[in-house]
């Protein structure tokens, strides 16, 4: 087990220092396709899930995967993407409201 975790925390680090090295412009021209990606998962889920009485995982064959762990990045990454060309402090119009 301690094997495992150690490789899963290895894995994670070198995906996190490869993700830190992308610019921000082309995480802007990205997040919009991770959003849609992220919800068509969300969708599979409620369709394909599989869980112990609830459908939040996704079995990909060689590991189990969880949208909502993918919206987490996704969310404030395009409320981001939506707010950047606006003047800040946002006003409640450029909000929505």
């Amino acid at each position: 087990m301690l094997e495992r975790q150690g490789l899963r925390l290895g894995f994670g680090l070198v995906v996190m220092l490869i993700l830190s090295q992308v610019p921000p412009r082309i995480l802007r021209a990205w997040t919009p396709w991770l959003y849609g990606f992220g919800i068509a998962m969300l969708l599979a889920t409620w369709v394909l899930g599989v869980g112990r009485g609830t459908q939040r995982w996704l079995d990909l064959g060689l590991f189990r995967f969880q949208p909502s762990e993918l919206m987490k990045l996704a969310v404030p990454m395009m409320v981001a993407w939506y707010l950047h060309p606006r003047v800040l402090p946002p006003a409640w119009k450029a909000v929505g409201f």
